[in-house]
């Protein structure tokens, strides 16, 4: 069917189980459809996760046609290199949406560099939704200024990410002229933090929504 149609645009096939035989064919299909808009998140693959995310990887690195891919609840544990470099080659991608992906674990650690790559590198990506992926930025990470200097992202999703650091978030906030968007929704900022975001925010000129939900300790 996608081979051969060309007016499809939109296609949620979430919440699936995959077999074996539809994951060989996932990322020669995939890579060379015209849609717009994929959801495949929460997929369940017969034979292991492995095979399914090299596959994926495969579709955002070739596609030139998907603006939307929702990969939600895939783990990309130990594949986080191999999704820089997907997304950086990508151009044509807008929104990319990966909750509780894993995307900053490498074997039994926490890495931000691929995701600090990723903002540096990309310059098509208007929206990401990162919520539910463990970071652990500290204060020196590269990360936050990545993300000052990101000039294309305009919404970001990073509840529950287990952030703590309000100095760094509040510089980001002050600097990056770009995001309209900001939740920061389930981490773990202090009283004493809150004030320090809300600040950066005074100085703000871009962003128009910012959530903050049971971010207080």
């Amino acid at each position: 069917l996608l081979e051969h149609n060309q007016v499809l645009n939109h296609l949620n096939i979430s919440n699936n189980f995959v077999c074996d035989s539809a994951v060989d064919h996932f990322a020669e299909v995939f890579s060379k459809c015209t849609l717009k808009y994929l959801d495949i998140s929460n997929l369940t693959p017969g034979g292991g996760y492995r095979e399914l995310v090299a596959s994926i990887l495969k579709v955002i690195t070739k596609n030139k046609y998907i603006t939307y891919i929702d990969v939600s609840s895939i783990s990309f544990t130990s594949h986080t290199h191999a999704l820089k470099n997907a997304l950086i080659a990508n151009t044509t991608l807008k929104t990319f949406v990966a909750k509780r992906c894993n995307i900053c674990q490498e074997g039994f650690g926490i890495t931000t560099t691929p995701l600090t790559e990723i903002f540096k590198g990309n310059t098509t990506l208007e929206a990401m939704d990162l919520e539910g992926n463990v970071m652990q930025a500290g204060n020196s990470d590269p990360l936050w200024k990545a993300l000052e200097n990101n000039t294309t992202l305009q919404h970001l999703n990073l509840t529950s990410c287990n952030l703590s650091d309000y100095i760094s978030v509040a510089a980001v906030i002050k600097v990056n002229k770009s995001l309209k968007t900001l939740d920061l929704s389930g981490n773990g900022f202090t009283p004493y933090g809150d004030g320090i975001i809300l600040d950066g925010l005074e100085q703000n000129r871009s962003i128009t929504s910012m959530f903050l939900f049971n971010s207080l300790m």
